[in-house]
């Protein structure tokens, strides 16, 4: 039904605010229950477009009572479920899709060791803008220390700010460097 598919979402979004208060509190945790829950998600048929409709239409603010983090909790579920949509649209496999959706929840831990102040001072200074950029080396420093295994998971969330043509951030490809890596990979 609509509204045990709702609580999926629900379940998608305590998991990924659980590791986030761990990841801030630097306390263990495990990923394990995000495989199951995505798994429910792509082994039920019309999960993946009842939780698209949700997601377009529920808003990602910090305004709330739980500011920023909150809001970064639930990026990371809508984030899950685009990437479940558009592996449905590249056809891919059950596996391959409950990677995909894992890897969406888990993409942006590294934001959620910034302060939570550093959201709401307004214009961001340089030096803000310089650790901002260093979220995603955080993020990869979190996942690997999940194991060998997952060392996948800590790639994605260190790289998901790069382009295709190797700009982007952590590690930003400059000048005659883009065009060398185009000829590359092109």
């Amino acid at each position: 039904s609509e509204e045990e598919i709702n609580e999926l979402y629900d379940l998608l979004f305590g998991f990924v605010n659980g590791v986030a208060t761990a990841v801030r509190e630097e306390s263990s945790f495990t990923i394990d229950e995000a495989f199951g829950f995505v798994s429910r998600v792509v082994d039920t048929p019309t999960a993946p477009d009842i939780l698209y409709r949700r997601a377009i239409y529920t808003r990602e603010s910090g305004d709330d009572e739980q500011g920023f983090a909150a809001a970064v909790v639930l990026h990371s579920v809508n984030v899950c479920i685009y990437c479940l949509k558009i592996g449905e649209g590249l056809r891919y496999n059950r596996d391959q899709l409950i990677d995909l959706g894992v890897s969406g929840l888990l993409h942006d831990l590294g934001m959620v060791r910034l302060p939570t102040e550093f959201f709401t001072k307004g214009k961001l200074e340089p030096e803000d803008i310089e650790r901002l950029h260093k979220h995603p080396f955080d993020g990869h420093m979190v996942l690997s220390s999940l194991g060998e295994n997952l060392q996948w998971l800590a790639e994605i969330a260190l790289h998901e700010h790069e382009r295709y043509d190797g700009t982007g951030y952590p590690n930003q490809i400059q000048g005659d460097q883009i065009h060398e890596y185009a000829r590359i990979v092109g």
